[in-house]
């Protein structure tokens, strides 16, 4: 999921260890919260709704040294057939570029972008996914998207992925492929920002 964002964006870090440019370190100094409060106008700016960040589980600051990237993040991400949806958000604060995952065919293309609200139905499908099996990994991420008799699960971890099937009227779920990823194959140079770092590095 982290490396769809990346590749939606299709930016690439000038100097993955660069010192940090003023821009960075003055946004830097403003504190995480700070940084996620001007990363949601941004997303306002670009035509998105009602986003606040306890509507995310993964919500993470990074930077390369030349910008600062917002990640609005789901590690859980429910697609129901013939439905727009959109679970995640990027900002880059210095170059204002906003990315998003859509899936799906919004009813009107002008209309404001919401992160999509799970339904009552939605949170049953999610809940009996979570049940066939033990998904329980570090920093895993599940996407269930609905087809017309079964459900396709991507399970990713840092290491890879692999895509299983659960048939709807069965019950039985079978594994449809797996991938490794290499250690650079969605390495921009972004890092995760350590606060705790800046906080003594600024007394």
């Amino acid at each position: 999921m982290k490396a769809l964002m990346v590749s939606m964006l299709a930016m690439v870090s000038l100097a993955a260890h660069a010192q940090r440019t003023d821009a960075v370190e003055k946004l830097l100094e403003l504190g995480k919260d700070s940084v996620v409060r001007l990363a949601i106008a941004r997303l306002g700016e670009a035509g998105f709704a009602d986003i606040a960040p306890d509507q995310f589980d993964w919500l993470k600051v990074q930077t390369d040294g030349h910008d600062v990237r917002v990640i609005f993040d789901r590690s859980i991400q429910y697609f129901p057939m013939n439905t727009f949806v959109v679970h995640t958000a990027t900002v880059e604060l210095v170059s204002t570029a906003v990315g998003w995952m859509p899936y799906g065919e919004p009813k009107d293309p002008f209309a404001p972008i919401h992160l999509y609200e799970y339904t009552a139905a939605d949170r049953e499908v999610i809940a009996m996914v979570l049940s066939v099996q033990d998904w329980q990994h570090d920093e895993i991420a599940l996407m269930i998207a609905e087809e017309n008799d079964s459900y396709l699960i991507t399970e990713s971890t840092g290491s890879g992925e692999t895509v299983y099937r659960w048939h709807k009227t069965s019950g039985a779920l079978s594994e449809e492929g797996h991938g490794e990823f290499a250690p650079d194959d969605f390495d921009d140079g972004f890092r995760e920002v350590d606060w705790e770092k800046i906080k003594t590095s600024n007394k």
